[in-house]
C-alpha cells in the first residue's frame, strides 16, 4: 500500500527543506519512501495566465490554472495502485518541462507530496492520506523572501510579491489550509519542524 502524505504551506515556509530532511531520515532507517513536487507540474509558460496591473503584466505562478493539478492526479491515482510513474522534470531557469527527462517514482510505502496549492483540488485531496500544512505568517513570509533574494536566488518585485504572490497566498492558499489533518508552525527552528513533523509521521511507520 502506498500512503501518500500531503504537505502544503505558504512559499517560503519550509516545505522543501522539512522534506529533505524527512527523507534523508527515513531512508537511513530502511523505510521504502519517495517524493512528489508539484512545482514539477508547472505548465510551460506560454500556457499560464497573464495578470494585469496598470501597465505590467506578469506571469501568474501562484493560481491552480498554472499547474497540470490533472497530471498530477492521474500520477498520484497511478501510484496509489500500485503502478510506477514518471513525473516530469521543470526547469525553473527555462519556465518548462519540454525536453528536461522525467523522473521515475516507484510505488514506496510512503510518498512525500509537497506543494503550496496542493489542497485546492478536491481529487488530489481525496487521495492524500494525510494532510499536513506549515503556517507562517506574512511577515515571515517577506523575510525569507527578502533573504534568498540576498543569497543571490531571486529577483524582488514588490508590486508583483504584494499583488500576487501575498495575494494568491490570502485567496487561495489560506482557504486550503482548512482541510490539513495537522498544523505544524513553520516558524519554529527547522530542527522543530522536522521533529512535529516525524511525530506525526510515526503513526504511519
Amino acid at each position: 500500500m502506498v500512503y501518500l502524505v500531503g504537505i502544503s504551506g505558504a512559499t517560503g515556509s519550509g516545505k522543501s527543506t522539512v522534506v529533505e530532511s524527512v527523507l534523508k531520515k527515513l531512508k537511513e532507517q530502511g523505510i521504502e519512501i519517495d517524493h512528489m513536487k508539484l512545482d514539477d507540474y508547472y505548465k510551460d509558460l506560454h500556457e499560464i495566465p497573464k495578470y494585469e496591473y496598470g501597465n505590467k503584466v506578469w506571469t501568474n505562478f501562484q493560481i491552480p490554472e498554472a499547474i497540470d493539478m490533472d497530471m498530477m492526479y492521474a500520477h498520484l491515482k497511478s501510484l496509489k495502485e500500485g503502478n510506477t510513474i514518471h513525473t516530469p522534470n521543470y526547469l525553473k531557469k527555462e519556465y518548462t518541462s519540454r525536453g528536461m527527462g522525467s523522473r521515475r517514482i516507484d510505488p514506496k510505502k510512503i510518498i512525500l507530496v509537497e506543494g503550496f496549492i496542493l489542497f485546492t483540488h478536491k481529487e488530489i485531496r481525496d487521495l492524500l492520506d494525510k494532510k499536513i500544512v506549515l503556517n507562517i505568517s506574512e511577515d515571515e513570509m517577506i523575510k525569507r523572501q527578502l533573504k534568498r533574494v540576498d543569497a543571490g536566488n531571486y529577483v524582488h518585485d514588490n508590486e508583483y510579491y504584494d499583488k500576487l504572490v501575498l495575494g494568491g497566498h490570502r485567496n487561495i492558499c489560506i482557504p486550503s489550509f482548512r482541510f490539513a489533518d495537522h498544523q505544524i508552525d513553520g516558524e519554529k527552528s527547522e530542527e522543530e519542524v522536522f521533529k512535529d513533523l516525524m511525530e506525526i509521521l510515526n503513526s504511519v511507520i
